[in-house]
């Protein structure tokens, strides 16, 4: 059977995933030392299920399907809520420190997306940003003052010496910053001559080294803490929004730390092929910080095809050609030589046993349900497709080796 999307549980001693169980996608917690069986979160209906999510304190699971639908499960009652369901699917969703809310997300019939909030408590919804703009990519302030998003706000027409016409440049998107109380200071506000003057960078850096020591001091007092349940002051919240001071560009996953930003900055290729010729690789970007009380942006490193951000905030593992590297979250610059060397994550190590014609089963069957979930016509021109795959693996004894599925896999499309 087959398994995806495994994630942590903040505790680190439990993880969830999507495995088959019976032929069908279910919500499976293991035990992360596979010390025992995995427990079953409810029956989920036939379907194709995206990457669940923990809510901070491990209680709950945020996790979405093919139709379009956001859904919560207790974790304790295996007890599942609608949350949402949009014109597209909603695959990007972001807990609230204090687990009470969900950020997410979803596609409006415009073709935009908008970003809303869940409250779990009376699992009312609630609007975040403007629909009149593509808005995407919600992330939660730890100290639960703001909400960030990414919104495509900078219009800009460029002339089409083809066929002149006007389309709009790609370089549309800022990342935006949302007050959640109504009293909160919005960061960027213009400054008068009577506002407190901020540190220069120069006494910034010559406070670093006491600052960390400072820091490393207080982590432990910090872990201790209790988290502080979020107000949220709903009545204009979509209004009380500002722009990060960055120049508009194309920018995708975004991040929050305490004090930071991360995200990627990607180069629109157009809708040519973007790998080379010869060359199979997805497009790559640059991973950017932006420090919120400084209003820096520094560039970490290029060539980064995704990125993570620890439960807790510390660590950021990012991905290029080359394998995995493991940095500080809020770094501005990527190590370096023998540093470089220490940070990438050694996978050599890794082996994974296959049984092909096991394999080869779950395959065709997965084939099936793909066409069964995500065919244009629910219908399936009328097609018995229960009876088209029992056909069609009946032929899996005799296959013998990969190109031998994949000419059985076109017979059994082929009949839609």
């Amino acid at each position: 059977a087959r398994t995806k999307f495994p994630a942590f549980a903040p505790n680190g001693t439990n993880l969830v995933t999507w495995t088959e169980v019976k032929g069908e996608e279910q919500l499976l917690v293991h035990l992360a030392d596979a010390s025992g069986e995995p427990k079953q979160l409810g029956n989920t209906p036939p379907g194709w299920h995206y990457g669940a999510v923990y809510s901070p304190d491990g209680k709950k699971l945020a996790w979405s399907d093919e139709k379009y639908r956001l859904y919560v499960t207790d974790v304790g009652s295996a007890q599942t809520v609608e949350v949402d369901r949009g014109d597209w699917e909603i695959t990007r969703f972001a807990w609230s420190p204090d687990s009470r809310y969900l950020a997410y997300d979803t596609a409006l019939p415009s073709l935009f997306s908008q970003v809303r909030i869940w409250d779990s408590t009376d699992k009312s919804r609630h609007e975040v940003s403007d629909p009149a703009y593509d808005s995407t990519s919600p992330a939660w302030d730890p100290k639960g003052k703001y909400l960030y998003y990414l919104s495509e706000r900078y219009i800009n027409p460029v002339l089409d010496r083809f066929e002149a016409r006007f389309t709009v440049s790609s370089a549309s998107t800022l990342p935006c910053v949302v007050a959640l109380q109504a009293d909160g200071a919005l960061p960027f506000a213009p400054r008068g001559d009577t506002d407190p003057v901020k540190p220069d960078d120069k006494k910034d850096e010559d406070k670093k080294d006491g600052d960390k020591k400072d820091d490393d001091k207080s982590n432990d007092k910090k872990k201790e803490e209790k988290v502080e349940p979020i107000k949220i002051d709903f009545a204009g919240l979509a209004g009380r929004f500002v722009t990060v001071p960055v120049a508009p560009g194309y920018y995708t996953s975004l991040r929050a730390i305490e004090g930071k930003l991360h995200w990627l900055k990607l180069e629109n290729r157009g809708m040519m092929p973007f790998e080379p010729e010869g060359e199979d690789e997805a497009p790559a970007g640059e991973l950017q910080t932006y420090d919120l009380e400084k209003e820096k942006l520094s560039t970490v490193t290029d060539g980064v095809l995704a990125y993570e951000i620890s439960g807790n905030g510390k660590v950021l593992v990012y991905q290029n050609k080359d394998g995995f590297l493991r940095i500080e979250a809020g770094a501005t610059a990527a190590p370096k030589d023998d540093e470089a060397k220490e940070a990438k994550i050694d996978l050599s190590g890794w082996t994974i046993r296959i049984n092909p014609r096991e394999e080869w089963k779950q395959m065709l069957h997965e084939a099936w349900r793909r066409q069964r979930d995500f065919f244009y016509d629910r219908n399936l021109h009328g097609l018995d497709w229960k009876a088209a795959e029992k056909k069609y693996e009946a032929y899996l004894a005799n296959v013998v080796s990969r190109a031998d599925l994949t000419y059985l896999l076109e017979e059994m499309l082929g009949n839609l």
